[in-house]
């Protein structure tokens, strides 16, 4: 799937869709780093479509670490609040997934 119809199933009404538009994205992103998906993403921060807007969060989450420049940047620096709000909350998404699989992996390593 390109990463235009990836976009487009971000917006889908089945939310099955837009979770697994979502995490190919992600991994797309992890193999490939390509340079057009952080900020695309970020772009989508702005829309008013809230499911749009709330599957560019959690995509921005789910590819950790090399959002975060963008997204602290977006934070401190947005004059929009729906922005800065954003940003908090995919912050909190990476976060929550770095823990997550970080406490999934230590109890692996200590079974």
């Amino acid at each position: 799937m390109t990463e235009s119809s990836l976009f487009e199933q971000l917006k889908h009404k089945n939310p099955n869709l837009r979770e697994r538009a979502i995490w190919q994205i992600a991994e797309t992103h992890a193999e490939t780093h390509d340079e057009t998906t952080i900020p695309r993403l970020m772009g989508v921060l702005a829309e008013e479509d809230t499911v749009y807007r709330r599957a560019a969060v959690k995509a921005l989450g789910a590819i950790g670490t090399d959002t975060v420049p963008s997204l602290v940047d977006s934070l401190l620096n947005s004059d929009n609040s729906t922005i800065r709000s954003s940003c908090a909350k995919a912050l909190a998404q990476y976060l929550f997934v770095a823990f997550f699989f970080q406490s999934s992996l230590i109890d692996v390593i200590l079974r």
